[in-house]
């Protein structure tokens, strides 16, 4: 565990929204974007956000992350704000850390396995096309294969997130 998300753990920052929001905005725009992927579904249970075909990818994720921004702070009225962020941090860190943990290589490599026999089982039950099929199976394979070099940039992005946000969080009285 990093020093700075076990010294958040262990007593976590009262800071205003705003200062999570501006140490994020400060964070180049894809790497934010993979830094709060899974909390943008785990934390706000959003989908993937349909953006015209016709908008940049820089600026897609741009748009997910104001989505993103609007949903926390749309919480702070029913829940305080410290709670929202505690929230938000504990999330974005327990991620990072579980999808960057080479220890758990074998886990992910099972649990993609797993995710590749019910392609094939609802192809055997005709649920799927071939081309389905082969599609869905081709990309857990490129998944399982990209899962060392994932882990090492969930790594990097765990670092960042910890260095560059977590302790620059400035503590606030309550």
């Amino acid at each position: 565990m990093h020093p700075v998300h076990q010294a958040f753990v262990a007593k976590p920052v009262v800071c205003r929204l705003i200062d999570l929001f501006d140490l994020l905005d400060r964070l180049e725009v894809r790497e934010r974007n993979q830094v709060l992927g899974p909390v943008y579904q785990e934390f706000f249970g959003m989908a993937p956000i349909k953006v015209p075909p016709s908008m940049a990818e820089e600026e897609a994720m741009e748009e997910v992350y104001n989505v993103f921004k609007e949903k926390a702070a749309a919480l702070v009225p029913h829940v305080h704000w410290s709670f929202v962020i505690v929230g938000v941090v504990t999330t974005t860190l327990m991620w990072l850390q579980l999808l960057s943990d080479e220890g758990r290589l074998e886990e992910a490599i099972d649990f993609n396995r797993a995710d590749m026999e019910a392609v094939r089982q609802r192809y055997a039950r005709n649920e799927i096309s071939q081309e389905q099929h082969d599609r869905k199976i081709g990309e857990i394979e490129e998944r399982i294969n990209n899962l060392p070099s994932d882990m090492l940039l969930r790594r990097e992005l765990y670092d960042l997130f910890c260095t560059q946000v977590v302790d620059r969080l400035p503590q606030k009285p309550a």
